[in-house]
């Protein structure tokens, strides 16, 4: 396969999965609670990785992971995506999947928005305009 061949497919699989997530954490959430779900979800993850790794040749590359690099990054993913699932799967257990999905969808405005008074950014006229057009700038 060529790699604009394996490119379509991924970005066709992407499309696939990302489409039916809101039906998918509907689901879910009707069997267990948000909290459960993301430690499923980080499991299989974790196992994909691993697995992806070892296929890779790559797993000895983890034994290089200090002990304050792993710190850290569990401090980052307490914010994100453990924070920002938390508030996700909130919403999709007491809205319906359609309504979640489009405030799902808002993430992007809203990270725009909140850069300028939380991070002191310097926002463009290009970059406040992306967040309203989605991925409709470079088809």
């Amino acid at each position: 396969m060529t790699t604009q061949g394996k490119a379509l497919a991924a970005g066709l699989a992407a499309v696939l999965f990302w489409s039916t997530i809101a039906t998918a954490f509907s689901f879910g959430l009707r069997e267990m609670d948000g909290l459960q779900l993301m430690l499923g979800a980080s499991l299989v993850s974790v196992a994909s990785l691993l697995v992806l790794s070892a296929f890779q040749g790559s797993l000895a590359s983890f034994k290089s992971i200090g002990l304050p690099d792993l710190g850290r990054s569990a401090l980052l993913g307490l914010l994100n995506p453990f924070a920002y699932y938390a508030v996700l799967l909130k919403a999709y257990s007491i809205l319906p999947a359609q309504e979640a999905m489009a405030l799902n969808y808002l993430w992007p405005v809203v990270l725009v928005v909140l850069s300028v008074p939380l991070l002191g950014q310097k926002v463009s006229k290009g970059e406040w305009a992306a967040p309203f057009c989605g991925g409709c700038i470079g088809t």
